[in-house]
């Protein structure tokens, strides 16, 4: 008893308040890897630049759209949405516009994600399995697009869509038969933000689907609440966005964006081809995940399956959705590294149970160990297993990452877009592709229109020849032509082109800024 009552009073102590303690600490590492040269590393690029353009137009014009020279784009609903963008204008409102700004949003979401992560495997299987699950998202990596830090370092909507997945999952996951319409009308509207963060996230709904199947078949512990309330709420949040377009844009206007969605959709989102599911089975294999992800997914599906009815819904909702996210992305998907990023991060509480049920709980004592070993005793040689486990998994984790955010950084956006700022006039028209270069200087550039991103893609990837003629971007009379990483990657501007009727102006890296021949007047 009075044992009991000095502990008590002494919470450092406790093992539980060391775990947390330690966790903390994590968290402290990985606001150190996610701010430290957070500017310049990585280098901006195509996406990034395209989707800071939407929050600053926001903030400076009241419009959510891109902005040419000839005048806004709206934006297309595809992709990147609200639920990051909004968070950006408004952090541009309070502290002025900028790359670093955007990206100091990120870094929260990155925070955020963290701590969800921690805080649902905490629920499913405790405190020691949370620790071990937190710190392998942010420090194992499997490929840099698919990494925690790499990604939260950058204005992409993945990490912010987790963080939303993750935190409607926390609350959903804790509702027994009597949960609140409220509560699970909360957990709806992070799945909702969810989706509206990153489109793809919709597959939380068949995933909610598949469980209220099997709930009704086998569990039969929830109620159809649990399962429709949720659902609902999620099409009325993303009704309310394109009720929202529709007001802004007109019935014509939301049209040519939803024609403009389907194609994007069909040329990497459900995207049927043999050689996008080679390479997506090739990409799994190349990233170890096979050796290291999937095993954690199979040994917790058998855990729920030994359980029973008494696994419930609530231990069947990540691996399922994990499942079906893999599925898509082999068959589906065009096969971009960093849309398989959902199952590689929820798998590292998977690895993380599997890790503490070989090792009984992380329990490790010297002592013990080479006792064990030496008589040859079957839970020792399990502990050690996992020891090795953890060692081989981060020394065979990817160090470019954390090169990259401390070594020699790539400053080449930034030197160019101050060369722009420092020679070209501002109202001139500048042909460009890269649309990093928006956030970085004061001009206003003709971008290649929307839908053609759908032609582009389908040449790099499926090898389509682009048309002849297939855009005519010398009827814009521009009188520079900058060709930067994201043209040169898709071949947009002819080489013929650029050595018959263009000067080299200044190349700084990657970008080469050209003066159009415009022949006599």
């Amino acid at each position: 008893m009075t044992k009991t009552m000095i502990s008590s009073g002494r919470p450092w102590s406790n093992p539980a308040f060391g775990r947390l303690i330690l966790f903390v600490l994590l968290l402290v590492v990985t606001l150190f890897l996610c701010a430290y040269n957070l500017e310049t590393y990585p280098r901006t690029w195509w996406d990034e630049g395209k989707f800071i353009q939407i929050p600053k137009n926001v903030v400076l014009y009241g419009k959510y759209a891109t902005l040419s020279s000839e005048g806004f784009r709206m934006f297309s609903v595809y992709g990147t949405g609200p639920a990051v963008f909004l968070p950006i204008a408004a952090v541009f409102k309070l502290f002025g516009i900028g790359l670093l700004q955007a990206r100091w949003v990120m870094v929260g979401f990155t925070l955020l994600a963290t701590v969800a992560c921690y805080s649902i495997a905490r629920q499913l299987y405790g405190d020691r399995v949370a620790l071990v699950a937190a710190s392998l998202l942010v420090l194992v990596v499997y490929d840099e697009f698919t990494s925690l830090l790499f990604l939260g370092r950058q204005v992409l909507g993945e990490v912010p869509a987790f963080f939303y997945l993750m935190a409607g999952c926390l609350i959903w996951m804790r509702q027994r038969s009597d949960a609140k319409r409220v509560v699970l009308a909360l957990a709806g509207v992070f799945w909702g933000l969810a989706v509206l963060a990153k489109w793809i996230f919709v597959m939380v709904i068949p995933c909610l689907v598949v469980l209220w199947i099997a709930d009704r078949l086998c569990f039969r512990k929830l109620r159809h609440r649990h399962f429709v309330i949720p659902m609902l709420v999620v099409v009325a949040a993303v009704l309310a966005w394109f009720g929202y377009m529709v007001y802004v844009m007109g019935i014509r206007g939301i049209s040519d964006i939803l024609l403009q969605t389907q194609d994007n959709a069909t040329s990497n989102v459900f995207f049927l081809s043999l050689d996008s599911i080679l390479a997506g089975a090739r990409f799994l294999i190349r990233s170890r995940f096979l050796v290291w992800g999937m095993p954690g997914i199979v040994y917790v599906l058998l855990v729920n399956v030994s359980r029973g009815r008494g696994s419930g819904a609530r231990y069947w909702f990540l691996p399922v959705l994990a499942c079906g996210w893999l599925t898509w992305y082999i068959f589906l998907s065009l096969g971009w590294t960093r849309q398989v990023f959902v199952p590689f991060a929820v798998s590292n509480i998977f690895l993380a149970k599997l890790m503490n049920d070989l090792s009984g709980g992380f329990a490790f004592s010297p002592r013990q160990l080479v006792a064990g070993i030496r008589v040859g005793n079957t839970a020792t040689i399990g502990k050690l297993s996992v020891g090795l486990m953890v060692v081989a998994l981060l020394a065979s984790s990817p160090v470019q990452v954390v090169k990259g955010i401390v070594g020699e950084q790539d400053a080449s956006a930034q030197e160019f877009a101050c060369y722009i700022n420092e020679h070209v006039a501002e109202d001139v028209v500048i042909e460009s592709y890269e649309y990093e270069l928006d956030i970085l200087t004061r001009h206003t550039y003709h971008h290649p229109p929307e839908p053609l991103i759908t032609l582009v893609t389908k040449h790099v990837y499926s090898g389509d020849p682009y048309p002849e003629g297939f855009y005519e971007f010398q009827e814009f009379d521009p009188e520079y032509l900058i060709v930067g990483p994201f043209a040169k990657w898709t071949g947009i501007y002819a080489g013929d082109f650029l050595r018959e009727s263009c000067a080299l102006v200044k190349s700084v890296g990657e970008y080469d800024l050209y003066r159009v021949e415009r022949g006599e007047e």
